[in-house]
């Protein structure tokens, strides 16, 4: 009864872990300067293959880069000089905070099929339906959008 008891936890715990792994980001890629942080604690040196859940924060320094992927394989790049929030990411929506920097963005949506995407910036919010697109915001506060497939709504 004991064995029976142990392995039915043991199979929540992986199914639990699966389902966060599917509703998260991983750091595929990163070269120079890039920190992470969770929530309100102090920024730290990022870890490959770290996950990045909602409220997360990602940022890269002067000739830094890095790249998120999720398990769709939809990728995040960010560019130097940028800082990403990642506010909301579950199976309706998709919603992430570009701070300061440049990041292009290709959203495949396997799993969970018309996943709306919205993109803030400290002067825009838009909403945007397709699968590849890239933001910028510059140093004056104004923000860039680029959608190379698909809508800006």
């Amino acid at each position: 009864m004991k064995k029976l008891f142990l392995f039915c936890v043991m199979g929540m715990a992986l199914e639990g872990t699966g389902f966060c792994e599917e509703l998260s980001y991983k750091l595929f890629f990163f070269m120079g300067t890039v920190e992470t942080r969770r929530g309100t604690e102090t920024w730290h040196k990022a870890v490959l293959n770290s996950v990045l859940l909602p409220s997360d924060e990602i940022r890269t320094g002067p000739g830094s880069a890095a790249e998120l992927r999720d398990a769709d394989k939809s990728i995040i790049k960010l560019k130097e000089n940028t800082q990403l929030t990642i506010q909301r990411f579950d199976s309706e929506e998709s919603v992430f905070k570009v701070w300061a920097g440049r990041i292009w963005m290709r959203m495949i949506r396997l799993k969970y099929g018309n996943m709306r995407t919205s993109i803030h910036t400290p002067t825009a919010v838009a909403g945007l339906r397709g699968t590849e697109f890239a933001t910028g915001v510059w140093l004056d506060g104004t923000s860039d959008f680029f959608v190379f497939e698909g809508a800006l709504g």
